[in-house]
């Protein structure tokens, strides 16, 4: 939880929220320009962010603050029946890394869908539902209908079989 929400009435208004958040976002690119890194983003060819202590104490409190916006915008009820999803979106990771999706997309190419399926050994159908969750959390990308190829996520499940494995682990 974000300082705003523990204040002492615990309740922090939308615009404070969103306006600590342009603030953090603000620090966070001051950082990354004074160390001279490159901005993130969701090309495939993006690099990583930092593994400094800085930048994580940065990046925790903008995500303890975007977490306590979405929160209050969503409400309880939207924010229980995501979690209760959360069972479906991790087997779609399961069924990615057990037919190796993330192998068989090479990076910097497209695939179509279909192929995808016949090389994974997984129907067309199947195939097509688990790309389409992946792609609603930036896993994979659909250049043009049916084609799908790497994004900055989903490339690292590619390159890295020690992240794939931790992953796959779950």
């Amino acid at each position: 939880m974000s300082n705003l929400l523990n204040d002492a009435a615990g309740c922090a208004s939308l615009l404070t929220l969103a306006e600590d958040v342009l603030k953090q976002t603000q620090d966070i690119v001051t950082y990354l320009r004074a160390n001279n890194i490159p901005e993130p983003t969701f090309a495939v060819d993006s690099d990583p962010t930092p593994e400094s202590a800085e930048y994580s104490a940065l990046q925790s409190s903008l995500t303890a603050s975007l977490e306590d916006l979405q929160r209050l915008v969503e409400g309880p009820r939207k924010f229980l029946r995501s979690v209760c999803l959360l069972g479906l979106e991790l087997t779609t990771f399961q069924i990615a890394l057990d037919f190796d999706f993330f192998t068989i997309v090479a990076p910097g190419q497209e695939i179509s869908v279909s192929e995808l399926a016949k090389k994974a050994g997984l129907d067309a159908d199947r195939t097509r539902r688990t790309v389409n969750m992946l792609m609603t959390h930036r896993f994979f990308q659909e250049s043009r209908p049916g084609w799908i190829s790497h994004s900055s996520s989903s490339v690292v499940l590619f390159q890295d079989p020690e992240i794939r494995a931790a992953v796959h682990y779950w």
